[in-house]
């Protein structure tokens, strides 16, 4: 049995390794921003900018939002696509043209929302998320389904 000193020695192991993937995850999402910005400008409005690490969306217009998830696996690995629920939410109050997009190692792909998608049941909520940096990170999200993505 593990003593007291020994629990609190791999808890403070099991943070660190958090710390260090979701630190290792934060930094492949800015790289992902910063390539794809010049991309979205050309292809969905060329006054896009970034906003702060703070803001529901990573890109903003006066007409356009626009979210990126960065993910270091393919397209073709993936079923339906799963993003934050609080993000399709932002979308179904917006007045603004709202762009989801991922980029992935095989292509950059992206779904512009659609509230009748909702309703249709292309984009639906259900529980999920990750549990691979050591901690019980699943929710509930949102889920497009794949066929609705374009690649750019």
């Amino acid at each position: 049995m593990a003593t007291m000193s020994e629990n609190q020695r791999l808890s403070e192991l099991s943070r660190k390794i958090y710390k260090q993937r979701q630190e290792r995850d934060l930094a492949l999402g800015k790289r992902g921003e910063t390539d794809c910005l010049p991309l979205f400008r050309e292809k969905f409005d060329k006054y896009l900018a970034k906003t702060d690490e703070y803001n529901t969306m990573d890109f903003i217009s006066p007409k356009t939002y626009i979210e990126l998830k960065t993910r270091n696996y393919r397209f073709t690995q993936l079923s339906d696509i799963m993003i934050g629920k609080n993000k399709v939410e932002f979308c179904m109050k917006s007045n603004r043209r709202c762009i989801l997009a991922w980029k992935f190692i095989d292509g950059v792909y992206y779904y512009e929302f659609n509230k009748n998608d909702v309703e249709n049941g292309d984009v639906y909520f259900a529980m999920g998320g990750r549990m691979d940096r050591g901690v019980d990170e699943r929710r509930e999200v949102a889920y497009i389904k794949k066929h609705l993505l374009l690649n750019i």
